[in-house]
């Protein structure tokens, strides 16, 4: 068992300038907020590790569309209203960075819904902690298994089109304007 900043010091002889910050996210994710430097199991922080790591740019964007959503900064957003902005991720994003399937985060969201309940009414309250949204993800057996299986070669065919559409779409204006400018100075001379 060691502390986030151990572990930090372990990866930087491996990484001089790996960065803290995935190492604190990882013990956040690992570990209950309240109790955030407590020690650590080796297996246990370094499958989170990898995992953010793997998921980073989903991550980061999870966590802007959920303080998007927590205008109050309450820490609270309602799951449904957090699910929508997960699903325009994953429609709009998915193609440029790894997402965890959309099935895994329904059902994660659905666990979340379920533990948490209203201690005043007894009723299931609507709304999740995004540390508790991250916890739950990172524990679903779906999302593990994503790291040891490569995609598949359609979705990989699929990714590297949408690229290849989106540099095109890029130079195209470049290479008219260019284009215009060539003609411009063929009727200039």
């Amino acid at each position: 068992m060691m502390k986030p900043e151990s572990y930090h010091q372990l990866l930087c002889l491996l990484c001089p300038d790996f960065p803290f910050s995935l190492v604190r996210n990882a013990s956040r994710i690992t570990i209950e907020v309240v109790d955030s430097q407590a020690p650590i199991s080796f297996g246990i922080f370094s499958k989170r590790l990898f995992i953010l790591f793997f998921f980073s740019e989903f991550m980061n964007q999870a966590a802007l569309a959920f303080r998007t959503i927590d205008k109050n900064a309450s820490g609270k957003v309602s799951r449904e209203v957090f699910l929508e902005y997960l699903d325009k991720i994953l429609q709009t994003k998915s193609a440029q960075f790894s997402c965890p399937a959309a099935n895994v985060l329904k059902e994660v969201l659905n666990s979340l819904k379920n533990e948490v309940v209203d201690e005043t009414s007894g009723t299931a309250d609507d709304e999740i902690m995004f540390n508790s949204f991250c916890v739950s993800l990172f524990e679903h057996s779906q999302v593990e298994t994503a790291l040891h299986e490569p995609p598949s070669y359609a979705n990989l065919r699929r990714s590297v089109t949408e690229i290849s559409k989106m540099l095109e779409a890029q130079h195209a204006p470049s290479s008219s304007s260019s284009g215009s400018s060539d003609s411009n100075n063929g009727t200039a001379s």
